[in-house]
């Protein structure tokens, strides 16, 4: 099983990812002028092209190469598809009651992670100022991959 945590500030963002084999951290910078993220994990460099107001989606690109994207299905709870390439690898499912909120990561019908906001829960206010933590497990390196990716894309 592995861990992440999420601190975003205005410009900038980092995600810690703990695993049983030790710690790694994953940068990332916003340029104020576009909703373009520009991400730095180890020596690999990925830019996340994030676009949308009603409707968010965000393509993934390693070294300038497309690996995927994050997409946004209407309803009444919000729900993501990731995709590697062009095969769908799991979605993001929100669930909200009255004093909690999380995302379930599900892949093939079953959940392999969650992620849920830091801090208390306030409806309506919940993504305000708050970081992001989770935790996943029996997933592929690809991915991995793409929910680390993801998690910046729909973080920060």
């Amino acid at each position: 099983m592995a861990s992440f945590s999420l601190f975003s500030e205005l410009r900038k963002a980092r995600l810690k990812v703990r695993r049983k084999t030790g710690d790694e951290t994953i940068h990332a910078i916003r340029p104020f002028y576009k909703d373009v993220l520009d991400v730095d994990w180890g020596p690999t460099h990925y830019t996340i092209v994030r676009s949308g107001l009603v409707i968010r989606g965000a393509k993934v690109y390693r070294e300038n190469e497309y690996i995927g994207k994050v997409e946004e299905k209407i309803g009444f709870m919000t729900h993501f598809d990731v995709y590697h390439k062009a095969k769908k690898s799991f979605e993001i499912k929100e669930r909200e009651t009255l004093f909690k909120q999380h995302f379930e990561i599900v892949k093939d019908g079953k959940q392999v992670g969650v992620i849920r906001p830091e801090g208390v829960y306030i409806p309506i206010l919940s993504n305000l100022g708050k970081g992001i933590e989770g935790e996943y497990t029996g997933i592929t390196k690809d991915d991995e991959e793409m929910l680390l990716m993801a998690v910046l894309a729909l973080g920060v």
